[in-house]
């Protein structure tokens, strides 16, 4: 292939050990000149991602008055506020990882302000979404919220919390043994093979990145188990009870799965459907069976598996990523298991 906009790769291989890629040479601005620049776009982020939020909150803010009166009542605002303070805090944190800090107090000033209000904006929506969708789940499905409300009171140590840290945990890994499938099932099927992941090379920019990414992550995870906690109660209010509404919502998944397969990797993945249904089936019974935290940490597993290069030749490129990825994962059963065989603790007060 030769056009102006592709630049062309003559070749690949190692010589001693060491991996080189040989390419074409192309006259210009370099990489690093263009993060001095103009800045780094921070791993994971989106150019319409506040303006998505915006538009989502402005139902919310028109109806702010009767919105107060109708669920600050009875919402869990303590919850709410940890929750939007910890969002926070991880929104800081990953802008903290990711951004192209520089000496100029000015230009790290104004770095400092996008990033500050970027986090302060997902934690209004997050909080909000949170403060609206509790008071459901506690009436419909309570089982679902008890760890993760010991775990917004502060309740680390206690042993549900490990519980189902453990079981996110173990069912995300069993999970992820279903990804060598989706990714080499269309080559059996005797479709294209699908060219790697983007956020692999993302993985590989460095340890900041790296981190930054991870924190991304987690923070996805909890939007989408969320969200997908709604969609369940919407439509259990459809349906009237359990089974269909179940049903309904994993379709529902895996066919958003399947879409975004296919928009990902550019060609269509339908024959994809029957194992993404099995996957997230699998992911809804994790959510309604053990909660919202399990399936958090589930979510976060299956992603960091899918996103980081596992590789046994801790030397190579993909040495970095591989240790990051393994030390995430043995943190989270260490954690667990250190916090299931704790004495057992009063709750804290809500």
């Amino acid at each position: 292939m030769s056009h102006p906009a592709v630049c062309r790769v003559y070749d690949i291989g190692e010589v001693e050990g060491q991996q080189f890629l040989s390419m074409e040479y192309v006259d210009g601005e370099n990489l690093a000149s263009l993060q001095r620049r103009i800045g780094r776009r921070p791993a994971g982020s989106s150019p319409r991602g506040p303006l998505l939020a915006v538009l989502a909150l402005s139902p919310v803010v028109l109806r702010l008055p009767s919105l107060l009166d109708r669920v600050l009542g009875r919402g869990d605002r303590r919850g709410a506020f940890r929750l939007a303070l910890s969002m926070f805090a991880l929104g800081v944190l990953a802008w903290g990882f990711a951004a192209h800090h520089v000496a100029d107090v000015g230009a790290e000033l104004g770095l400092a302000t996008r990033g500050a209000s970027g986090a302060l904006l997902l934690a209004a929506v997050v909080g909000l979404f949170y403060l609206a969708l509790e008071p459901y789940v506690r009436r419909l499905r309570p089982h679902t919220l008890v760890s993760w409300t010991r775990l917004l009171t502060g309740g680390f140590r206690a042993a549900v919390v490990g519980r189902d840290v453990l079981v996110g945990a173990v069912g995300g890994a069993l999970l992820a043994l279903a990804l060598p499938l989706v990714y080499n099932l269309p080559e059996w099927l005797g479709q294209p093979p699908l060219h790697p992941r983007i956020s692999l090379y993302e993985t590989l920019f460095g340890t900041r990145e790296r981190l930054a990414y991870a924190v991304h992550l987690l923070i996805d995870s909890i939007e989408i188990s969320m969200s997908t906690l709604l969609l369940f109660l919407l439509f259990g209010l459809l349906l009237g009870r359990d089974r269909p509404a179940s049903a309904a919502l994993v379709v529902v998944l895996g066919a958003i799965q399947a879409v975004g397969q296919s928009v990902e990797f550019g060609q269509g993945l339908w024959p994809l459907l029957p194992l993404n249904l099995l996957i997230m089936a699998c992911y809804a019974w994790l959510l309604l069976r053990f909660g919202l935290l399990a399936a958090i940490v589930g979510g976060y597993v299956i992603d960091l598996l899918r996103a980081f290069p596992l590789s046994p030749e801790l030397g190579s490129w993909k040495g970095g990523p591989t240790v990051s990825v393994v030390l995430l994962l043995a943190a989270l059963p260490l954690f667990a298991f250190r916090t299931s065989l704790a004495p057992a603790t009063r709750p804290a007060p809500l």
